[in-house]
């Protein structure tokens, strides 16, 4: 009968780095018999010889980094063993190009600052998790992966910026970063399950690259710092819940162009007194400002919604007055706009202006 030998990813990691180390144990000793010179491998393998590459391998280490040879042939880092505050990750190591940080590689470290090279197109999940002394992060132009709660819990972090060439960007990513006040987000990186990407964090002004047509469901949720929140002019869609308990956002500017809002879009932001509704928008779901105690005036700029659903599916037939919100506030359109009717409409109080 056949014996069939399985390893699980750890086991195949330190293979792989025994095999390296062997590797190069043989070239440093062969290498006179090829007429090398051992002091350029000697040198190559010395941190201060070498700023762009690091050649300490035993073991799999290299410097104050355990890595391995992944799949497509390049390195991740697995995890950092240094102590020290300001650390540069090496764009190679051995010549292999270092293309990503692994789960937890950094997670609850020392370190206040990091440059990440250019190599590296994905940091994995929880990579700098509760680094809380980490204050500034330098990220790589071709990012392209940033994965749920890469920056989680960094406290005192309070400046990164995000590439254009990000493509995604995992849930609460930026959960509980208290001292980070602004960013601004790419335009190819909001999806389905961005869920709460900075919940509990400081952000006060959030903006919207220009070409994001869509903001996912749960998006924006739970930002108690959010004050001023920018809009890009390609905006469509604003999901369900998508911009919601940020009680301290008084103002938010929809762009012309925005056709949908879902249900709950602007709930239980507080502070909010005052919104305008730009012509464009055709279909507006139920509870949108539920929970917005103080808004007192919704201007519509245009003619009535086409379409006022119950809920977030367009074929259902219940309507928006089956679910009142508010009564706080009140309905004002204009002059010769179509679809209102006075003194009330859907049950909510209506204004005509001019």
């Amino acid at each position: 009968m056949e014996t069939v030998f399985t390893f699980s990813r750890h086991e195949r990691k330190n293979i792989m780095k025994k095999i390296i180390a062997t590797f190069l144990l043989l070239l440093t000793l062969t290498a006179p018999l090829f007429g090398c010179d051992n002091s350029d491998i000697s040198e190559a393998s010395d941190p201060q010889n070498a700023s762009d590459s690091i050649s300490d391998t035993s073991n799999g280490i290299a410097a104050d980094f355990e890595y391995s040879v992944i799949r497509d042939g390049t390195i991740s880092i697995d995890k950092y063993i240094g102590n020290a505050a300001e650390v540069v990750i090496p764009d190679t190591i051995d010549g292999i190009p270092v293309t990503l940080i692994e789960i937890s590689a950094f997670s609850r470290t020392p370190i206040k600052k990091v440059v990440i090279p250019e190599t590296v197109t994905t940091i994995d999940s929880s990579a700098f998790e509760a680094c809380r002394l980490l204050e500034k992060v330098i990220l790589p132009s071709k990012l392209r992966t940033l994965e749920k709660n890469a920056f989680s819990c960094c406290e005192s972090l309070s400046f990164i910026e995000l590439p254009a060439s990000l493509e995604h960007l995992g849930r609460e990513a930026f959960k509980d970063c208290k001292n980070l006040k602004s960013l601004c987000i790419p335009p190819n990186c909001l999806e389905a399950g961005n869920n709460s990407l900075f919940k509990n964090s400081g952000i006060e002004t959030l903006e919207l690259s220009e070409g994001i047509a869509s903001i996912p469901d749960m998006c924006f949720g739970n930002m108690p710092a959010l004050k001023k929140l920018i809009l890009p002019t390609t905006l469509k869609e604003i999901g369900y819940n998508a911009i919601s308990g940020c009680p301290n956002l008084e103002e938010i500017i929809l762009p012309e162009g925005l056709e949908i809002i879902r249900s709950s879009a602007f709930s239980y932001n507080s502070g909010l007194t005052e919104i305008t509704i730009p012509k464009s928008v055709r279909h507006i779901c139920s509870n949108v400002f539920a929970g917005c105690e103080s808004l007192e005036k919704i201007i519509f700029e245009g003619n009535a919604p086409e379409n006022i659903w119950y809920s977030d599916d367009p074929e259902k037939t219940e309507y928006y007055h089956s679910y009142k919100d508010s009564d706080h506030y009140t309905i004002y359109y204009h002059k010769g706009a179509k679809g209102f009717t006075s003194p009330t409409w859907y049950d909510y109080s209506t204004q005509e202006i001019e």
